[in-house]
């Protein structure tokens, strides 16, 4: 992981990398990658961890039941 990274991000703001690479193997870190398009979550499943977007970005989207979606950036 790139723990220079998550080094300048709020959450691990003050943490040196060397404490963020133990705290990540303590916690079972592990990264995945996606694709364009790919599904991360779906609505209503349980979800046991949480992630962190390195690099590109994410989109939540609500698909309304009469057909419209909503995108939150």
């Amino acid at each position: 992981m790139n723990t220079s990274f998550l080094a300048s991000t709020q959450l691990f703001h003050g943490i040196s990398e060397s404490e963020i690479a133990e705290l990540l193997l303590c916690l079972g870190a592990h990264e995945r990658k996606f694709q364009k398009g790919d599904t991360i979550f779906r609505a209503g499943s349980p979800v046991d961890a949480f992630g962190l977007v390195e690099k590109g970005s994410v989109n939540i989207v609500v698909n309304l039941y009469w057909g419209n979606s909503i995108i939150f950036g």
